[in-house]
């Protein structure tokens, strides 16, 4: 178990290495029809970070022959113990990587998890609402945030985007019906694998995480 985990994040770390060089070009605004936006779910892993799955956007450009990965999962692992009461206090900071497509592929599938993709059939005026904010994004000044377990994440963020290219549609449909479970049965589910893990969050999480979220989320 030690020698993959140090080996998952030395391909992450490579990962976010290259995504420094990648970079989305405004050009790819010129030529939308040859654009193409998908959303990527990823399978939960078995570490601490990842049992609650990940997801990505990848922008295809057929013109430019580019295809890039943007990932809202890139952080610093450090000391295990403080990484993981930081993680569930919301004390850390995350960054935007981008990255080749096909390394972040042979990332996942190295961890034997599966990536499932769904393609978002927008309008050209809807890709560039969409690409500009990516543009706005992965400027230096504007990588880092402070991620929050439930509210700032790496689902949440394309959440947003795709809400904002769609005139806040999405949110108007979801945000006021409500799921069948609370946030702390899905902590409890996705850490049922690790009950130590699973009684320590059952224990210090306080009773604000056991409302019935909206499906839009909070």
């Amino acid at each position: 178990f030690m020698q993959k985990l140090i080996f998952s994040l030395a391909i992450f770390l490579f990962s976010f290495q290259k995504a420094q060089a990648y970079e989305l070009p405004i050009s790819t605004l010129d030529h939308l029809d040859k654009v193409s936006i998908y959303i990527q779910t990823v399978d939960p892993g078995n570490l601490v970070y990842d049992n609650f799955g990940h997801t990505l956007v990848r922008v295809e450009d057929e013109k430019e022959k580019r295809n890039y990965v943007f990932n809202w999962g890139v952080f610093s692992f450090g000391e295990p113990v403080s990484f993981a009461l930081d993680f569930y206090r919301g004390y850390l900071n995350y960054t935007l990587g981008i990255s080749g497509y096909s390394s972040m592929l042979r990332m996942f599938a190295y961890d034997k998890r599966s990536v499932y993709e769904d393609k978002l059939f927008f309008t050209n005026k809807q890709k560039e609402i969409f690409i500009r904010k990516l543009l706005w994004n992965q400027k230096d000044s504007n990588r880092d945030y402070l991620y929050q377990y439930f509210d700032d994440n790496c689902s949440t963020r394309p959440r947003d985007y795709v809400n904002l290219a769609i005139d806040g549609n999405f949110k108007s449909q979801f945000d006021d019906k409500k799921g069948d479970i609370s946030y702390r049965d899905l902590i409890r589910e996705a850490y049922a694998s690790i009950p130590p893990m699973s009684m320590i969050l059952d224990t210090i999480l306080n009773s604000e995480i056991d409302v019935i979220f909206n499906l839009y989320g909070r």
